[in-house]
């Protein structure tokens, strides 16, 4: 995290890259942003674009299907696959649709929050 609060980024390898964003909020209540398609569709994605889900099976093996709607009208069909359990403190899931694509989160309680 940068000193100014905003979200950082830091390079890896030349195919991987962490980033990290402090939220002013109970870990659980992120968790649900995460979980719950009503809070997810509102705020996944680009600035500027809207979601549809068609599918969002929060459980190992399951599917999320959705469609990210972009402000200049073109549709992005995209397909993930939940890796593990979900827990307020990770998430996992990998893009199906580009089988080279994994995404992981892990939530940790920020020490100015202790």
């Amino acid at each position: 995290m940068s000193d100014e609060g905003k979200p950082s980024a830091e390079v890896l390898s030349d195919r991987a890259f962490e980033n990290s964003r402090v939220f002013d909020a109970p870990r659980e209540r992120v968790f649900r942003a995460w979980t719950d398609p009503e809070h997810l569709k509102q705020w996944w994605g680009p600035k500027g674009f809207t979601n549809t889900f068609h599918e969002f099976g929060m459980r190992p093996g399951g599917h999320w299907r959705f469609v990210m709607h972009g402000p200049d009208g073109v549709d992005y069909k995209n397909h993930s696959i939940l890796s593990r359990s979900q827990s307020p403190n990770d998430r996992d899931y990998r893009s199906a649709a580009a089988a080279h694509v994994e995404n992981s989160v892990t939530g940790r309680q920020h020490e100015s929050a202790l």
